[in-house]
């Protein structure tokens, strides 16, 4: 006889990938520090219109309309938008005082 789990809630920062849309008009107000830094580290690169993400698992594609989802740990990494919105429901006001923090 097997046991049954469930994850725990986790707390992430998230944003879709057509926000770096903004990126390449100069707008760089709408687009998370988190997400800026992953460029400054090499986290994320563009070559072209390609957008790749580096892992823990390593380099994916990122494609469009992926979501960017950092984890508490800072790690970066691509996720489809269905999956995505069977996984997380947007919190109304996140603060650092979340229970799932």
């Amino acid at each position: 006889m097997g046991f049954i789990y469930v994850t725990k809630p986790v707390q992430i920062e998230a944003v879709s990938s057509d926000v770096l849309s903004y990126m390449e008009k100069g707008i760089t107000a709408a687009i998370p520090k988190w997400l800026l830094g992953g460029f400054i580290d090499g986290t994320l690169a563009m070559a072209g219109t390609e957008l790749t993400c580096n892992t823990k698992n390593g380099r994916v594609a990122v494609n469009p309309g992926d979501m960017l989802i950092r984890l508490a740990d800072g790690e970066i990494y691509p996720c489809d938008l269905r999956v995505f919105n069977s996984k997380y429901e947007e919190v109304p006001e996140a603060t650092d005082k979340h229970p799932y923090k």
